[in-house]
């Protein structure tokens, strides 16, 4: 059938080429799952193929990546399996011990249209970078602010070496017990004036005798 033969419709489709191949930008999103298709590795290791659809964004800067697709394979090894145990443990899905092919293709009809959230960031693939899911969360829980301090917390002021201590407390108790001993001197002095005045009185008497 040619290009102008009856039935062809000839529709415009707009292409923004600077668009073209560009990853999904990093941050967090909410996702749906779309897609999840059994498809074994080229070594034969069960594998399966999903697709996650961005149905919202964390960060306003990252609005136009709404509707957009990540791509993820979940390799079902001892080794590899930590990325779809985590994909679980965010949705709660359960995952059995012993994995088939009959078994992974009933899991892909389970998690369809399932929804978690996720962190995207970029590795290469090919020379090229590509937008991959980092880190799976539960949906919706992403964008936590930072721990604010307590309101009831006592400010300190830092050092120049970073540490901060509370200033230091004088000791009144010190300061009367130094005021005592100052006492007891003066009183000294005066007790051994009188000892020896009398000292030389008695040396003069028994000149005088002699």
């Amino acid at each position: 059938m040619g290009y102008n033969s009856e039935g062809m419709t000839d529709n415009e489709e707009n292409i923004n080429w600077d668009e073209v191949g560009k990853p999904v930008s990093k941050g967090e999103y909410d996702f749906e799952l779309v897609k999840a298709e059994y498809k074994p590795t080229s070594t034969q290791k069960h594998m399966v193929v999903c697709h996650f659809k961005i149905v919202s964004a964390y960060d306003a800067d990252n609005e136009d990546n709404v509707e957009r697709l990540v791509f993820e394979n979940f390799v079902f090894t001892q080794a590899a399996a930590f990325r779809v145990k985590q994909f679980a443990k965010a949705t709660g899905v359960e995952l059995p011990s012993t994995i088939n092919k009959t078994y992974l293709e009933e899991w892909c009809s389970m998690v369809l249209g399932t929804n978690v959230g996720g962190v995207v960031g970029h590795n290469l693939f090919q020379g090229e970078p590509r937008a991959t899911i980092a880190k799976f969360f539960e949906f919706g829980s992403g964008g936590d602010a930072e721990e604010k301090p307590s309101a009831d917390a006592k400010p300190t002021t830092p050092k120049p070496n970073g540490k901060s201590t509370p200033a230091p407390v004088e000791d009144e108790d010190e300061d009367d017990d130094n005021d005592d001993d100052d006492d007891e001197v003066e009183d000294v002095k005066p007790k051994v004036s009188s000892i020896t005045e009398a000292m030389s009185k008695t040396k003069t008497k028994k000149s005088a005798t002699r």
